[in-house]
């Protein structure tokens, strides 16, 4: 008794798959009573979103591609349905129907056709239990690869045409989001600075930058405070590295940047850089060139410690955070020697930090005597440094900066830039038009031309500064907040180097000998206060005709160390 099945794909849209869904049914029916074939009690209904649905006789899969098998789940039951002998033959409207992919596809009508399986494809009235269909169903099968593949030359093409035009046809990375319509051209697909996801990726370059944290930190900080992926997600260490790497955030739009080969096997070849299509847009940038040169140094560094072998050094509390005032060298931990004295008592044992210029180098490379810090002497020091900080009302310093930037701000006539910058765009578009219509000289409208484009690139620079004065506030609110939160709960566990390292940029060791007395002082810098007091003073010292900074630096406090 011959019991047969028949195969389909179907479109998501429901309208349309119902009626194809129907139709088809009617074809296989009335087929199978033609041949005379029983229909098979099996079948499955396969929704592109994984769920299953019965479909007695009939395996449908659901918006599906035929170039592989990977995602049809239909046709995967069917086959291993086909080979516990539950039908004997398959109904298919044709080859393209069954695989593009033409390898494939003969391999596995041949491998039904060893479990006494019969394919029949309708439209061409072939069916494969017959060896001598071979040969034709050979080149059946090859045309339909070749029409995929035509295919996917004509979708390369229009990404080509999307990419060229400075346009993206992919989900926009976090910080951005697609204009509906772009205001010139009427073109979808223009990207436009999201400024609440904006200011996530500018946490996440600041975390990289300012707190030296590592991508897996980062993921963890990021999920602590609750916040998600562009695709509503938690954060991993790939997709902070992702973001880390993104050109588009610094105005370059990278596209073009790989290609599929062999679509059957689903290849994909990267395009080299000087071949990618490359689009500087300064109106998408979020982070500025100083960040991104810092970002690309560390992650370079980071890079050659761990094939080295180093890392990061967090090993001990102190690891790169103190150095000497005088020859700026890092500090290194050594173990004092451990010996016993005549009357029983034990002496050494203990660690201490000396300067690495003058341990290794001498006088002549760090003048001065050795100055040496006590490990548990330090850790006491900077506990009571730290509990007289935790009392202090330091808020102030945040307020009198953020005046600063407003007086800025509120020097910048924002509304009256984004008219004159309106106004400039529509004499630009203007002057297209009328070089366009009335076919004016060229020489004139070079001139014309480029005086427009300077006005407007100075407008764009001035627009620009003034919402690099909303980030500035916005970060100094972030850094003030996390050093608040850091500084609050420090005490509370065992000091570490990460802990540290949150609250200092780092600490200074200065020595004298006095009368044969050797006395350390200590120069603590903290992260946010002393760079915004380094701002502000900065600021104080500009000189208003010449515009150039005259002072030389902070002075800076030490205290003794005892």
């Amino acid at each position: 008794m011959n019991v047969s099945v028949g195969y389909c794909r179907v479109s998501t849209v429901y309208e349309e798959q119902k009626k194809s869904l129907e139709e088809q049914q009617k074809q296989w029916k009335e087929l199978a009573k033609e041949k005379k074939y029983v229909t098979a009690k099996c079948g499955a209904f396969y929704k592109r979103n994984g769920d299953k649905l019965q479909c007695c006789g009939m395996y449908v899969d659901e918006g599906i591609t035929a170039k592989d098998y990977r995602h049809r789940e239909a046709f995967k039951q069917m086959i291993e349905d086909a080979k516990e002998g539950k039908f004997n033959t398959i109904f298919v409207e044709d080859v393209s129907r069954f695989s593009r992919n033409a390898e494939l596809g003969i391999k596995t009508y041949k491998d039904l056709r060893q479990y006494g399986v019969n394919v029949h494809f309708r439209k061409e009235g072939l069916d494969t239990i017959d060896v001598n269909n071979d040969y034709i169903l050979t080149f059946a099968f090859g045309m339909a690869e070749k029409e995929n593949q035509m295919k996917s030359e004509r979708v390369k093409w229009g990404i080509s045409r999307v990419h060229n035009d400075g346009r993206v046809n992919t989900t926009p990375s976090i910080g951005y989001r697609m204009k509906a319509v772009d205001e010139n051209n009427n073109k979808k697909g223009i990207l436009e600075i999201d400024p609440q996801k904006a200011e996530v990726v500018r946490y996440i370059f600041y975390l990289y930058t300012e707190r030296l944290e590592g991508m897996h930190n980062i993921a963890l900080i990021l999920n602590s405070r609750g916040i998600k992926t562009k695709k509503n997600k938690i954060w991993s260490q790939n997709t902070v590295r992702v973001v880390l790497n993104n050109e588009l955030y610094i105005g370059e739009q990278v596209m073009h940047k790989s290609v599929s080969g062999d679509i059957t096997r689903r290849e994909r070849k990267k395009i080299p850089r000087d071949e990618q299509i490359r689009v500087h847009k300064e109106e998408l940038r979020i982070i500025d060139d100083e960040t991104w040169n810092k970002k690309e140094m560390i992650k370079k560094e980071r890079s050659q410690n761990l094939r080295k072998h180093k890392g990061h050094s967090t090993k001990h509390i102190f690891s790169t955070l103190i150095y000497c005032a005088n020859c700026k060298s890092v500090y290194f931990r050594t173990k004092v020697n451990e010996f016993h004295k005549i009357d029983g008592t034990t002496s050494g044992g203990n660690y201490e930090w000396v300067c690495m210029g003058r341990n290794h180098h001498g006088k002549e490379y760090c003048n001065g005597n050795r100055y040496v810090i006590d490990e548990e002497k330090m850790k006491a020091f900077l506990k009571k440094q730290l509990e007289q900080k935790q009392n202090k009302d330091e808020e102030y310093l945040l307020e009198i900066y953020k005046n600063k930037k407003m007086e800025d701000l509120n020097n910048i006539d924002i509304k009256e830039l984004q008219k004159e910058e309106k106004d400039l765009t529509r004499q630009m578009n203007e002057l297209r038009a009328e070089k366009v219509k009335y076919g004016m000289d060229e020489d004139i409208y070079s001139e014309q031309f480029q005086l427009l484009h300077n006005k407007i690139l100075d407008l764009k620079k001035q627009l620009k500064d003034y919402d690099n004065i909303q980030k500035d506030i916005k970060m100094a609110e972030i850094k003030y907040k996390e050093y608040k939160e850091t500084l609050k709960n420090i005490l509370k566990k065992k000091l570490t180097n990460e802990d540290l390292k949150k609250i200092f940029n780092k600490i200074e060791v200065y020595g004298e000998t006095i009368d044969k007395k050797k006395n350390i002082y200590i120069y603590l810098e903290y992260k946010f206060l002393d760079e915004i007091q380094t701002e502000l003073f900065r600021e104080d010292e500009i000189n208003p005709e010449t515009g150039v900074w005259e002072g030389t630096s902070i002075t800076k406090s030490f205290i003794p160390f005892v």
